[in-house]
């Protein structure tokens, strides 16, 4: 099983402040903290070697403030380079754990990710879907 979370049709790029994960029929998009940039529709889509399952579009809607400061407490460019480096790595391929082995059937999406609406700049939010084969009421 693979699940890739889609952000207005393109791939979500993870990074340390955003997290997929799958896991027992569950897969799960989170924001350890939101910046307007992620104000965007998003979908989850699992695929098996049997087919692939979309859930419903999401929308995420940014409240923007002025009170997050962006400037940098490292001189010299060395705090961008750091985290670019942190996200590049963050950004690789998943590990094996992102990959589930699964029945022989086609997924479907049993519970779809309730809307967030309107959020607060620098709010923590997550998106959170179940998922399951259509030949296996177990999971």
């Amino acid at each position: 099983v693979d699940c890739v979370w889609l952000k207005n049709g393109e791939p979500v790029n993870y990074s340390s402040r955003i997290n997929g994960k799958l896991e027992m029929g569950l897969a799960s998009l989170s924001f350890k903290y939101t910046q307007p940039s992620d104000q965007a529709s998003y979908v989850c889509r699992v695929t098996t070697e049997h087919g692939q399952a979309e859930s419903t579009p999401t929308e995420l809607q940014i409240q923007t403030t002025a009170s997050i400061s962006t400037d940098t407490q490292f001189k010299g460019g060395k705090g961008l380079q750091a985290v670019q480096d942190l996200e590049a790595m963050l950004n690789a391929p998943r590990p094996d754990n992102w990959h589930e082995d699964g029945p022989a059937a086609a997924p479907h999406i049993v519970i779809q990710p309730k809307p967030v609406g309107q959020c607060n700049e620098d709010d923590s939010v997550g998106f959170q879907l179940q998922y399951e084969p259509s030949d296996d009421s177990n999971l």
